[in-house]
C-alpha cells in the first residue's frame, strides 16, 4: 500500500495476530505497492524478501532498497524473483509464474504469483496490463485459479477476455481505495 495506508496495513496484520512475516513479496515497484513498507518493518520482523528485477527508474526503488537493507541487516534472505521459483509457506505452495523485468512499463513488470493450498489456487497479478497478459498467454503457463486478485485495481487496461477465459476464477478480489481519483474499478 501507500505511505498513507501503512498504519492501516499494520493494524490489519496485528488484528490478524501476525507476529512476524516469513516472506514479503513486492509485486512491483510503484509507490502504491511499496510505500507502506516502512511501517511494516517498524512493527514486524521480516525473514525473507522476494522482489522483481530492480530498475533505478522505478518510482518505488527507494522503498525496495530500504526493504533489502532491513532484511539484510537482520540476516534474512533477499531473492530476485524468477519464473518457476517455488517454495512452501506453511501449508501454501507458492510459485512465481512470471517475472517480466525486461518490460518497459512498471505495471507489466509485476510478478505473477500462484498460491496453492490443497486443491485451491489463488492468483496474484500485481498490476499487469494487457501486454503482460498476452505474454503470459503466449507462454502457455497454467494460471487457472479459484480466486483471482484482479490486476491493476480493476483498471480497463487489465483483465482481458482472453486472460479471464484461461484464469477462470470462481471468485475475484479488487484492491482499491474508495472514491479513488482513477475511477477504479472500470
Amino acid at each position: 500500500g501507500t505511505v498513507e495506508s501503512g498504519k492501516d496495513l499494520v493494524a490489519a496484520l496485528t488484528q490478524a495476530q501476525v507476529e512476524r512475516i516469513d516472506v514479503l513479496i513486492l509485486s512491483h515497484l510503484h509507490n502504491d505497492h511499496t510505500g507502506g513498507i516502512k511501517d511494516v518493518f517498524n512493527t514486524f520482523n521480516v525473514d525473507n524478501l522476494i522482489l522483481p528485477e530492480l530498475s533505478t527508474h522505478s518510482e518505488g526503488i527507494y522503498y525496495a532498497e530500504f526493504a533489502i537493507n532491513e532484511v539484510t541487516m537482520a540476516k534474512g534472505g533477499v531473492y530476485s524473483a524468477t519464473a518457476g521459483m517455488n517454495f512452501m509457506l506453511g501449508e501454501f505452495e507458492i510459485t512465481i509464474l512470471a517475472s517480466y523485468g525486461a518490460m518497459a512499463d512498471e505495471n507489466d513488470r509485476s510478478l505473477v504469483v500462484m498460491a496453492k493450498i490443497e486443491d485451491k489456487k489463488f492468483l496474484f497479478t500485481g498490476d499487469i496490463e494487457a501486454k503482460a497478459e498476452r505474454k503470459l498467454l503466449s507462454q502457455n503457463i497454467n494460471f487457472d485459479c479459484d480466486v483471482l486478485k484482479v490486476a491493476h485495481h480493476g483498471s480497463k487496461t487489465s483483465s482481458t477476455k482472453d486472460f479471464l477465459a484461461v484464469a477462470t476464477p470462481r471468485y475475484s478480489a479488487i484492491s482499491l481505495a474508495k472514491d479513488n481519483s482513477f475511477g477504479h474499478p472500470h
